[in-house]
């Protein structure tokens, strides 16, 4: 059995994305006929809530520290306006001590940390609009935040991947005439909020973690019922290419050293090391179909509420804003 674990919070939980990935390698990869996942998430937590949960309660503790699950990867996926906090902040600064902690925990328990880079809000961050002021430029933040998280994470005998589902957005921001109009693509793939994803933009991010973690497209797989198939097929495809093409210069774990020919389709790869695995704001989680009890998706079913938070100044940019009293707000 292949076992997956995803940390994260509302956005990993809206439309159950863990099921989604699940679904899609059972499916589409035959490494993983036999897979599983856990889910541990909360609204609003992020990468320090992760470690301090593993201290305070049994499901986190048994997953990350005490427990015998031999997890084949990790999946994290911190706060959404933390990773572009990135600088000298202390919130940005303590969520990259606390992620080399869970990398830490993981790789004892036999996994590979994937960092799943998630997308900028629909129209940028009303809570921090100096910082995030649209969509294009909270997601430039976010990816610079994310990869330098991975680099403070990553060593050379144990990697740390990342899996750009924020990139995927951008492409299909990119792609559209007219990106804010409510009939456009982009504009679908978020709730009402502007920031959770829709079943369109929960599918773009599992079609993304499903290529990371195997070297396929998710082109023909079953979409979730939500989602029609043309809109499906259009988006794996969208995830395929970020992938393939190694958007943002990033490596996959399926990839030989050499790096071959980013336009070949990739649909003959696989995990090979697979087969050796065994065994805030307005981020409310409404949607969580009544799994709270099962505890291999162990949410506690809080809202995400405003647990907002101030930043120190990071940059000459930020001191300049720090300067005119500018405070950034991390939702929870």
């Amino acid at each position: 059995m292949i076992t997956l674990l995803f940390l994260g919070n509302s956005y990993t939980m809206r439309n159950d994305l863990d099921l989604m990935v699940e679904g899609l390698l059972r499916e589409g990869d035959p490494a993983y006929a036999q897979v599983d996942s856990t889910r541990l998430a909360a609204g609003g937590l992020s990468f320090p809530d992760h470690v301090a949960r593993a201290g305070s309660d049994p499901l986190w503790e048994d997953a990350l520290v005490t427990g015998s699950t031999a997890w084949r990867w990790g999946i994290l996926q911190d706060q959404s306006q933390i990773p572009g906090f990135y600088g000298e902040d202390a919130m940005w600064e303590a969520s990259a001590v606390a992620g080399e902690q869970l990398n830490g925990w993981l790789e004892a328990k036999g996994a590979e940390t994937v960092l799943l880079l998630t997308w900028g809000r629909r129209d940028g961050d009303s809570s921090n609009p100096q910082i995030y002021p649209d969509f294009s430029t909270m997601q430039d933040q976010l990816t610079e935040g994310y990869l330098a998280y991975q680099s403070r994470m990553a060593r050379a005998d144990q990697p740390v991947w990342v899996a750009p589902a924020g990139l995927a957005f951008a492409a299909v921001y990119a792609a559209d005439q007219d990106p804010t109009a409510p009939d456009s693509l982009f504009y679908r793939l978020y709730d009402a909020d502007g920031s959770h994803p829709s079943p369109y933009g929960s599918w773009l991010a599992a079609c993304t973690l499903y290529s990371t973690l195997t070297g396929r497209s998710a082109e023909g797989l079953t979409p979730p019922s939500q989602v029609d198939s043309a809109t499906a097929a259009q988006l794996a495809d969208v995830a395929w290419t970020v992938v393939s093409t190694r958007q943002g210069g990033l490596d996959y774990p399926w990839e030989p050293t050499d790096h071959p020919d980013s336009g070949d389709s990739g649909q003959d790869s696989a995990v090979d090391s697979a087969d050796s695995a065994e065994d805030v704001d307005s981020e409310a989680n409404t949607d969580d179909s009544g799994r709270d009890s099962d505890p291999s998706h162990a949410d506690d079913g809080q809202e995400e509420s405003c647990g907002c938070a101030n930043g120190s100044s990071a940059g000459f940019l930020f001191s300049l804003l720090a300067l005119v009293g500018l405070r950034r707000r991390a939702a929870a």
